[in-house]
């Protein structure tokens, strides 16, 4: 009987020793959860005040630069009118000597003006009694096969433009055989040309021209070889012909005197 209630005794400690164990553990979480909580709520409230100082920094740095920013406007405008001042005094002055001056030269002007009347009046006529009238282009001759941009400038007519297209044109075709294919540069026209005749020089010897059948098709163009002719030549070609004079080809095509014509002085048979 003791030995049973001895049993029961110690079962019952060992009950009130575990229910203690676990009362302290629950304990222990329940401290060091609301440590953890503590904590978490401090870092939350420092994070907040640091935002506010960063956002406080940032509206006073804002404030300043809107006020530099309406400070230096103020000023530009300031210099602004100033300089407008200026001008406006400036125009008043330089319209005052303006006109002072023109009244001035008014006369000088009228004075000239007769002068320069009666001097070319006596040179007309002393031109006339010699039977010629002035030309200062009059020696000039300049080879349109050979010239630069710099000699073909010096033309009549001739500026800077056209001067780059007659040369843009003349490689293209390997040089002219003749005056008149001038009319065919951009912004040149037949009568310009017929002005210049008297002050050029062709040399038609000179013109580069293709060897029509030691050409490789592909690479064969020329400004006066186009459409059907030259789509027919180089299928000629591909297959094995070998042309010996342009009357073989105005035979086989036909022939245009306006285009078929022309390309003849720049096609060689060898």
């Amino acid at each position: 009987m003791d030995t049973k209630e001895e049993f029961d005794d110690e079962q019952m400690f060992k009950k009130i020793e575990q229910h203690n164990r676990n009362v302290n553990v629950f304990v222990s979480l329940t401290i060091v959860a609301t440590m953890l909580i503590g904590v978490m709520v401090m870092r939350c409230y420092l994070m907040e005040a640091n935002a506010q100082e960063v956002k406080s920094e940032f509206e006073m740095k804002f404030e300043e630069d809107v006020r530099r920013f309406k400070q230096e406007i103020s000023e530009a405008k300031e210099s602004t009118r100033q300089r407008n001042s200026l001008d406006v005094r400036d125009s008043v002055n330089y319209e005052s000597l303006s006109h002072h001056t023109k009244n001035e030269s008014k006369q000088s002007y009228s004075n000239n003006s007769d002068y320069k009347k009666k001097y070319k009046k006596t040179e007309y006529n002393s031109n006339q009694s010699n039977g010629f009238k002035h030309d200062r282009y009059a020696g000039l001759q300049v080879n349109i096969n050979t010239a630069d941009t710099a000699e073909l400038r010096k033309l009549p007519g001739i500026g800077e433009k056209r001067a780059m297209n007659i040369v843009k044109y003349r490689t293209s075709l390997g040089g002219f055989y003749c005056v008149d294919q001038l009319a065919e540069v951009y912004s040149m026209d037949a009568s310009l040309v017929e002005r210049l005749k008297k002050y050029i020089v062709c040399d038609s010897n000179s013109v580069a021209k293709i060897d029509i059948n030691n050409t490789i098709p592909h690479n064969l163009w020329h400004p006066y070889l186009k459409g059907e002719l030259l789509k027919t030549i180089k299928q000629k070609i591909k297959s094995g012909k070998r042309y010996k004079s342009f009357d073989e080809i105005k035979a086989e095509i036909g022939y245009d005197d306006n285009l078929n014509g022309r390309a003849e002085k720049y096609l060689e048979f060898r």
